[in-house]
């Protein structure tokens, strides 16, 4: 057995936050699922299209959001990080506890936390 160490841990996320610049959010509420690899219906309508999301790495837990500017009304259930502007590889999924009901004027943030910690393989 080998310990990862803390420098690997924090290379890890640093990696994830230059490559997963995107944040998508979707309608559909299907469980999540490791073999999803795109939101189930995504939102490309009224400011909820796919976006350049913000990154920030604190004490080994990176933060990817953003704050989408709705312009009409949208049900959002689902929302991913993307490493594209379309298509692209998903590396995480998330649903919502309960339909996010938004109209003209509204904001929506979503943020997703990655979090290290010592291990071992």
């Amino acid at each position: 057995m080998t310990t990862l160490t803390s420098a690997f841990l924090a290379w890890v996320l640093t990696a994830i936050n230059d490559e997963f610049t995107y944040i998508a959010i979707g309608s559909d509420d299907t469980a999540e699922s490791a073999s999803h690899t795109a939101l189930q219906a995504e939102i490309s309508t009224n400011g909820g299209s796919r976006a350049s999301a913000i990154g920030s790495i604190d004490a080994g837990v990176l933060t990817i959001s953003h704050e989408f500017t709705i312009t009409g009304n949208l049900t959002v259930n689902e929302a991913g990080v993307f490493n594209a502007s379309s298509n692209g590889t998903m590396a995480t999924r998330g649903i919502a506890d309960a339909p996010i009901t938004l109209v003209n004027g509204d904001y929506l943030v979503v943020e997703f936390e990655f979090e290290t910690a010592d291990g071992t393989v």
